[in-house]
């Protein structure tokens, strides 16, 4: 009994020996590198021109969580994609750490961080032609930096900027530590790309369906891209009708072009793209999806395509940049979050056929200043909620209203019926109200101030106009001011039999030279009080660079005087200032003075 024991123990020891020598499981990150960088074993490396800190997101792409630690010790570190890394002049050790959340893994990064005398670019292929939006190909030039020191070096690391958008001569630019210089390439033809055995083109993945091309992933894109019109396959054209789910999410595009071909983007197509600045979509497109555009932090402007009828939920979420954008006569509905967070939309056209503002569609839109919608089924709670900037609200009847609409707005004037729920809520905030009345004209804002040399700013002025329930924005009205003229004057509004006049200020601002202004007018400028006076005119005054009268022989007197970076208010005309002036016969002298 005690051998059988023996011989339980013995194999019982020999099994658990096996267990621990079993390889444990080995973590290896699957990441990208930007052009530039080196891996080779354990070390990632690169030199950088002229640059003072990198962000993971500038160099690395992974999906694991990552971390960099200064040195070795980790006595401090960076986390997050877009967060600072430091540099200095010379050499730069870090330690990359990625974790899968059970495993990590380090890699050491070093940055060697040069400044440059100089660079020039070298031409290898002079004969090369390009596709309208195919990507610059950098194997045709070699960039040539000279350092400080004097010694030359090729620079691998490096973004060329160009967007081949149009056929002809493209400008291909190229900027290092404060230097700048570009090359000249022709582009030919049109992009029609042809797709390997696995549906790929030039990095993006396309699938065929029903004789059409979706637009699968483009995850590897950067700079401008334009969508084709039509992929090749086996010497067969396929329209491109869909870019598809996620297709540019996080991708490092900058600009894009959309062909007619294309009726559809899909969800999140550019979410996290936090570089692209414009987008062309065409009068084609019938769907955006949600979170199409989340967190495009970049985007400046945008025109929605006629005949769309719905923006759906979260489709320019924190777009903090975006501060234009078109909304077509068709649309009809904006979903929950659609521009929340686009912190620099200031002013936005509602159309006539708007139906439905779901919840917080505009909530933090930071610099919205007027909201002018005619009549509405359906507003959702906190649709203009932390809409710090607000200052006039006129909207029709509205079936269903939700709550806190104006929640965290401190300074706004609301123009509705008198007793209207949307009245209500913003007595409740104590909102400045005011009650419309059927078939009145309001004018709730005109603007102060404008120069003399531009045209008047009639997207500054607001107009309401109540009909049949319809709060209406009016635009078709002229305005009436002297034009010949600069200070505090009046100006006249007329639509119609109704007529509003208000006064603005033209300004006038001549730069001066010494003490002479575009002109050849000589003045005397006290810079303790900044005020001038016009001291003389010569026998012959030119044209002025700013603003040229359309009645002859006028002189008009500028209200400042611009020198060496400090303003100077002209309060005085020496009596004498244009005897002898032949070219001038009568003189116009500002009112500096409100009549109030």
């Amino acid at each position: 009994m005690k051998r059988i024991l023996f011989s339980f123990l013995l194999l019982l020891i020999f099994i658990l020996t096996l267990a621990s020598c079993k390889p444990k499981e080995k973590y290896s990150p699957k990441f990208t590198l930007a052009e530039g960088y080196t891996l080779e074993g354990d070390r990632i490396t690169a030199t950088l021109i002229g640059q003072q800190s990198l962000t993971i997101r500038d160099f690395l792409f992974c999906s694991d969580a990552i971390t960099v630690f200064s040195d070795s010790t980790g006595s401090s570190f960076v986390q997050g994609l877009d967060a600072d890394i430091p540099l200095k002049l010379g050499e730069n050790r870090l330690i990359l750490s990625f974790s899968n959340g059970t495993m990590k893994k380090d890699y050491n990064l070093d940055i060697t961080c040069v400044s440059i005398e100089s660079f020039s670019i070298i031409v290898n292929n002079p004969n090369k032609t390009y596709r309208i939006g195919e990507a610059f190909d950098k194997s045709t030039i070699t960039v040539i930096a000279v350092a400080e020191d004097g010694t030359e070096f090729e620079v691998k690391h490096y973004t060329p900027e160009y967007e081949f958008s149009m056929l002809g001569e493209n400008t291909v630019g190229i900027e290092l530590d404060g230097f700048y210089e570009s090359i000249t390439v022709s582009v030919t033809e049109e992009y029609r790309p042809t797709l390997d055995e696995n549906g790929k083109a030039d990095g993006v993945i396309y699938i065929l369906e029903n004789d059409e091309a979706i637009l699968l992933r483009a995850e590897e894109a950067e700079g401008f891209f334009a969508v084709p019109e039509v992929v090749l396959k086996d010497g067969k054209e396929y329209p491109v009708t869909k870019i598809n789910d996620h297709a540019f999410a996080s991708s490092w595009i900058t600009g894009m072009t959309i062909p007619d071909s294309v009726r559809t983007i899909g969800n999140e197509a550019f979410s996290g793209c936090t570089d692209l600045e414009w987008i062309e979509m065409p009068e084609t497109l019938e769907a955006l999806g949600s979170f199409a555009f989340y967190n495009c932090e970049s985007l400046i402007s945008v025109q929605i395509p006629d005949g769309m009828t719905e923006l759906k939920n979260s489709v320019f979420q924190n777009c903090k940049s975006l501060n234009y954008i078109h909304l077509p006569s068709s649309l009809e509905t904006i979903g929950k979050q659609a521009f929340a967070g686009c912190e620099a939309l200031s002013d936005l056209r509602f159309p006539r056929g708007l139906r439905m503002i779901e919840e917080e569609a505009f909530r933090f839109c930071k610099s919205f200043s007027t909201i002018a919608v005619e009549k509405l089924d359906v507003l959702g709670n906190r649709a203009f909620a932390d809409c710090s900037a607000l200052r006039f609200v006129a909207i029709g009847g509205i079936e269903s209203l939700g709550s806190d609409i104006f929640f965290g707005v401190k300074d706004a004037s609301v123009y509705s019926k008198e007793g209207s729920a949307l009245f209500k809520q913003a007595e409740a905030l104590n909102l400045k109200t005011y009650a419309v009345d059927e078939n009145e004209y309001y004018v709730v804002a005109v603007p102060t101030e404008f120069p003399i040399e531009d045209a008047y700013p009639y997207e500054e002025t607001k107009i309401f106009f109540l009909s049949e329930g319809r709060m209406q924005r009016i635009s078709d009205y002229t305005v009436e001011y002297p034009k010949d003229a600069c200070g505090y004057l009046n100006a006249t509004i007329r639509k119609d039999s109704f007529s509003y006049t208000f006064e603005i200020f033209i300004s006038y601002t001549e730069d001066i030279a010494l003490d002479t202004d575009t002109r050849g007018v000589q003045y005397s400028i006290d810079s303790v009080t900044g005020k001038a006076t016009l001291v003389r005119a010569p026998e012959y005054v030119r044209p002025s660079k700013i603003y040229r009268p359309e009645t002859e022989g006028l002189f008009i007197v500028p209200t400042t005087l611009w020198r060496e970076g400090k303003m100077y208010v002209v309060v005085y005309v020496e009596e004498d200032a244009f005897d002898g002036t032949k070219n001038v016969e009568k003189v116009f002298t500002p009112i500096l003075i409100k009549e109030s």
